[in-house]
């Protein structure tokens, strides 16, 4: 993503959104807010003194959604982020060197210590992390939280996703996590808490401390502008919007006695520099804690949860599960299996493996090989001193015999009626519930049809959808080319989508480096930008790609993808795909015809091939019909530097009918076409 487009899609905390929403059509939301406020206005007295020395222990649960992919977090991931956390909250993150000196006076150390809870709402044992398979991970928004919930009087629940719904940042940019303010615990308790994306979760990482801020009380220091108060803190100096960054020595209000700098080192600004809380605003979330929230600091609750020192938790059951190398792989090949068992750690693991070698395991991260193709389950079964946990996924592995599904020249101009999959293509799923790879019933080039991404009312960023073509024998290619047409525009200058064809030798296990890969303006096929949905009006809106595979001319079973990555733009057409024959379509049969000829023409069996040769040496003849199918070859036929005739008939090349064919003449490092008719 270039620069212009980086600054367009910078990242957000979508806490103010949400609220919006909620207030827009809600009184009484409205009137929790002002209740809220008003209650820290009448503290307002007990500013910059933070009298409250007492640490506020909170018990916490992450919820890690995830469908097995980066999203599922490791629980080291999450230690590591509690220290940052901790740190943040007491000031005694080493960063705090870097507060303006203007500022310094003001650090406030908030006093609060989050520990996961060892005990789960049943009083169980647990360590505090769930790990649940769920495909809300992806756009999560509020329907997430209801794949798990603890009692949010008790514990602080955070769900980590893969990625959080746009319009929690009014449908601009990347959203970060988003918090539910104390006031609102009561109100929606089955929602209290944070989301956050997975990859924030981490040593060092602040997004979890700006959303724990909201959690307890804190808005934004740039609420309200200018305003003095608008944050309804008062050792907070006013910020005219948020600032991204780190521009130090920034003021841009003048409204405070006196007049400072923005403080872009807080928390609750979106700034890369951010390392305090002010003690104004211990104070304020001292009031809203106390108000809204005391319970879960509480000494019962701490019993409770498992997070005092009473409790020493160590005969937690260790749930099962597991995680693949390759969940596709070719007969003969293998895959690893890794533990991902969480609660407590596994003493003994048992593993089934149908169809594979070994059978069964009791090693923790066993490799299996797999020589009979099918689809296959597999189970594990740990124990742990809290018992014995099994789990099974069903149809995890499968297993392709290394034979091409389709023979070269391989052709597909989208014209048949049947879906995508009857041809043995494979598209990524759509998590997303936006429109991925389909066909297209009313553009293609110089037809109706084509392959296309819906992209033009997409917003995600970032979302890739891959469709993987039918294997191909390559062994069999006249020509070792990828040819296909495309038609892409630019929705705006910044907007980088961008696609990208990639290969695999191992029946789809691991894909090599992108073949071809382009973005933005690179792979647009028009001029100018359509800000609407860009459907192309004629030919001269395609263009034509060719893609060398030449270095995969002896692999038996190649896989070609092609993968769209999004970045808010447009839509992408794709169309004529061919693999391996040169050929693509009528529109690419007009050669320079001035060193070779066909005659009679039309021919009745019998014609001739008139040439001008440049070198010596031997050339290939393929025939194919119009929709680029081929119908016979002649190999290695000898030629010689300079004019020459060679005499054919129909039958050499399997031509059966009457039409109008096209003749390959390939000489190796290049190819002539021609065409020939077939008459009575």
């Amino acid at each position: 993503m270039n620069a212009l487009n980086a600054q367009s899609q910078r990242a957000h905390c979508g806490t103010d959104e949400h609220y919006t929403r909620l207030e827009a059509n809600n009184p009484a939301q409205v009137q929790l807010r002002k209740q809220a406020d008003a209650l820290s206005n009448a503290h307002q007295n007990l500013l910059f003194k933070a009298t409250d020395t007492t640490t506020k222990v909170i018990p916490v649960v992450f919820h890690v959604l995830h469908t097995y992919g980066v999203e599922n977090i490791s629980k080291q991931n999450i230690l590591d982020q509690l220290t940052t956390l901790n740190q943040n909250f007491n000031a005694t993150n080493s960063d705090t060197a870097n507060v303006a000196k203007v500022f310094k006076s003001r650090i406030g150390k908030v006093k609060y210590k989050f520990v996961l809870a060892t005990k789960d709402p049943n009083g169980k044992c647990t360590d505090g992390i769930e790990h649940i398979y769920s495909t809300k991970t992806y756009r999560a928004g509020e329907d997430a939280k209801s794949v798990s919930y603890w009692d949010n009087s008790k514990y602080l629940n955070i769900w980590v996703v893969h990625d959080i719904d746009p319009s929690f940042a009014g449908g601009i940019g990347t959203v970060l996590g988003y918090a539910q303010f104390p006031y609102d615990a009561a109100n929606r308790p089955k929602t209290d808490g944070i989301i956050v994306v997975y990859y924030q979760v981490k040593s060092g990482a602040n997004t979890l401390t700006h959303e724990i801020g909201h959690w307890c009380g804190l808005y934004h220091t740039f609420q309200g502008g200018c305003y003095i108060f608008g944050d309804q803190v008062d050792d907070t100096p006013p910020t005219k919007d948020a600032n991204f960054g780190c521009p130090t020595n920034q003021n841009t209000c003048s409204s405070e006695k006196p007049d400072v700098i923005d403080m872009i080192e807080n928390f609750m600004d979106y700034s890369d520099c951010s390392h305090m809380f002010t003690k104004g605003q211990k104070t304020r979330m001292d009031d809203q804690m106390t108000t809204y929230r005391s319970t879960i600091y509480s000494a019962s609750n701490l019993k409770s949860t498992g997070v005092d020192t009473s409790y020493k938790g160590t005969n937690c059951l260790s749930k099962a599960d597991f995680d693949i190398q390759y969940e596709q792989i070719c007969t003969g090949l293998t895959t690893t299996y890794s533990d991902a068992s969480y609660n407590a750690s596994p003493a003994s693991y048992f593993w089934t493996f149908k169809g594979g070698n070994p059978a069964t395991s009791t090693d923790p991260n066993p490799t299996v090989k797999y020589d009979t193709s099918g689809i296959y389950d597999v189970r594990l079964q740990v124990t742990s001193a809290g018992g014995t946990s099994t789990k099974t996924r069903s149809s995890i592995i499968k297993v392709i015999d290394k034979v091409a599904e389709k023979n070269t020249p391989f052709n597909d101009g989208f014209e048949s009626n049947s879906p995508i999959s009857d041809n043995n293509y494979k598209v990524s799923s759509d998590f997303y519930k936006q429109n991925g790879w389909a066909i297209s019933n009313s553009v293609g080039f110089n037809s109706n049809k084509s392959l296309y991404i819906n992209n033009a009312s997409n917003t995600s960023y970032n979302v890739k959808y891959w469709i993987t073509l039918p294997s191909v024998d390559m062994t069999k290619s006249i020509n070792h080319k990828l040819l296909f047409k495309v038609a892409y525009a630019q929705k705006a200058a910044g907007t980088d989508d961008n696609l990208q064809v990639q290969l695999s030798l191992n029946c789809g296990a691991s894909w090599l480096s992108t073949a071809y890969n382009k973005s933005g303006s690179t792979l647009a096929t028009v001029q100018n930008t359509v800000g609407g949905s860009f459907i192309p009006s004629d030919s001269t809106q395609w263009r034509s790609e060719s893609i060398n595979l030449n270095s995969y001319r002896f692999q038996k079973a190649l896989q070609i993808r092609f993968q769209f990555v999004t970045d808010l733009g447009n839509n992408l057409y794709i169309d004529n795909i061919n693999i391996g024959s040169g050929v693509v379509g009528i529109e690419d049969q007009t050669q320079q015809k001035a060193e070779l000829s066909v005659y009679p023409n039309p021919a009745n069996s019998d014609f001739n091939i008139k040439m001008n040769a440049p070198h010596s040496g031997k050339l290939n003849i393929v025939a194919f019909d119009l929709q680029g199918r081929k119908l016979g070859q002649l190999n290695e036929v000898p030629v010689f530097n300079g004019q020459q005739e060679i005499k054919v008939n129909k039958e050499q090349f399997g031509i059966l009918n009457n039409g109008l064919y096209l003749l390959l003449f390939d000489f190796g490092t290049y190819q002539l076409k021609e065409r020939v008719i077939i008459a009575p």
